[in-house]
């Protein structure tokens, strides 16, 4: 038995879903609840307490028991005990309350990248409440999930298909990293960010060389970053390196675990969104590099995923969303690290951001993603273009998301009380197929 104390909201969506009366063939799968309960992941309308729930208007507690999407029905993890068991707390009211700028997002075919905003999470408890019994699946980046669970099927479900330009859940999102080698600090581990590609610049003539931005492999050929890092004045993109951790080694190595030597791939196409405008703050802060040649893939270079379902759009921006991500800024002394570092970011409010960062502008709301803003903990200096990635599961599938692109800070970074801007990635999903070649 355990105790839940409820949070309310409402949800068209979830309505939906439980008023249908038929769902998608799918694999049951045994989880587990956090209060060690045994339970069976399946679809949202055959479980009593989720229907439980939906009653009371508990939007939060069934996003935290949600353990997968079959094609496009929710998963949950339904007790299999009763659910008279389930006890809540009669002292809370039970008077729904209204979810303020939200639009319910319609449940379409994937190939149809409709821009939603999710849910607002009230719950100040955003741990999730159950355990698929995947024994395969192994934790890393801190309790954070990347390893793929195994699937049953040959191929993806159908729920899943996607560009045949993007990667497909079987390569994208994937980290290698299986125990956290560097024990405490912020380091990352060699093989944590196979993602993760720092941009070469030289003066016109080749005079000098420095690496200024970041960016993050998308696919074979492709690298997403920030606009601004592409309209220097001085300095041009020169290259792409791929696979580095340390930039003072050659051959990155921790005690006897060694990675591959880093790479440098020359550009054969940049493109900048035609909305950006460097005088505005993250307007249409987007960019893909085209690489002159495809990279091969390994345990240290390999793609993140993009947000191509609806279920995976949903989950890019809410109150209690934590985010990672990763560079090689200025470090809280000020001075550059030459080995990779991380940082576990939370989701600010876009009614913070704004107050926090005036000087965005209004159309900008919907199209940026504001985080951090606690002391010590923040993106610096260097760190523009970088990737703001997070892990969702859908349907038997773990990956590593890019949810945002390093576009805007304050000077001090790690500001109390003061957010950084990223790029928004969803509601550029279009634009990002649309310009990708083979």
């Amino acid at each position: 038995m355990f105790i839940l104390i409820t949070s309310f909201a409402t949800s068209t969506l979830l309505l939906t879903v439980l008023a249908s009366t038929s769902a998608p063939e799918f694999v049951a799968l045994p989880c587990n609840l956090l209060n060690n309960e045994n339970g069976t992941c399946i679809p949202v309308n055959s479980c009593a307490l989720a229907k439980q729930l939906f009653q009371i208007h508990d939007v939060a507690f069934l996003q935290r028991i949600t353990c997968g999407f079959d094609r496009h029905t929710p998963l949950v993890c339904c007790p299999d005990v009763s659910t008279d068991a389930i006890q809540f707390n009669v002292s809370e009211s039970t008077t729904a309350v209204p979810i303020t700028n939200q639009t319910t997002p319609e449940l379409k075919p994937e190939s149809e990248n409709a821009i939603t905003t999710p849910i607002a999470i009230n719950s100040s408890n955003t741990t999730p409440l159950i355990v698929l019994k995947q024994p395969e699946v192994q934790d890393n980046l801190g309790g954070m999930s990347g390893v793929m669970a195994p699937a049953t099927e040959a191929n993806p479900p159908a729920g899943l298909v996607q560009s045949t330009l993007l990667p497909s859940r079987k390569t994208c999102g994937i980290s290698s990293a299986v125990n956290e080698r560097i024990v405490g600090g912020d380091l990352a581990d060699i093989d944590e960010f196979p993602w993760i590609a720092r941009l070469k610049f030289e003066k016109e003539g080749g005079q000098k060389e420095i690496y200024a931005c970041a960016g993050s492999l998308i696919n074979r050929r492709y690298v997403l970053t920030a606009a601004h890092c592409m309209v220097n004045k001085v300095y041009k993109l020169a290259a792409v390196r791929l696979g580095e951790w340390d930039t003072e080694s050659a051959v990155d190595c921790v005690g006897t675990d060694c990675s591959d030597p880093a790479i440098d791939v020359d550009i054969e196409e940049i493109i900048v969104h035609p909305d950006f405008d460097a005088e505005v703050i993250s307007k249409a802060d987007i960019a893909l590099v085209r690489l002159n040649r495809t990279v091969p893939y390994t345990d240290f270079v390999r793609p993140i995923c993009l947000p191509t379902t609806e279920y995976v759009k949903g989950m890019d921006y809410f109150e209690g969303n934590t985010y990672r991500t990763a560079g090689w800024g200025r470090t809280e002394s000020g001075s550059k690290s030459s080995i990779l570092r991380k940082v576990d970011v939370g989701a600010v409010p876009i009614d913070i951001c704004k107050v926090s960062v005036p000087k965005m502008s209004p159309e900008q709301y919907d199209t940026v993603i504001c985080a951090g803003g606690r002391k010590g903990h923040d993106t610096c200096a260097g760190d523009s273009g970088g990737g703001l990635i997070k892990a969702v599961v859908e349907e038997k599938y773990n990956n590593f998301f890019l949810f945002g692109i390093t576009s805007y800070g304050m000077k001090r970074c790690g500001t109390e009380g003061v957010p950084s801007v990223y790029t928004r990635v969803t509601p550029y999903m279009d634009w990002i197929q649309h310009n990708l070649k083979p």
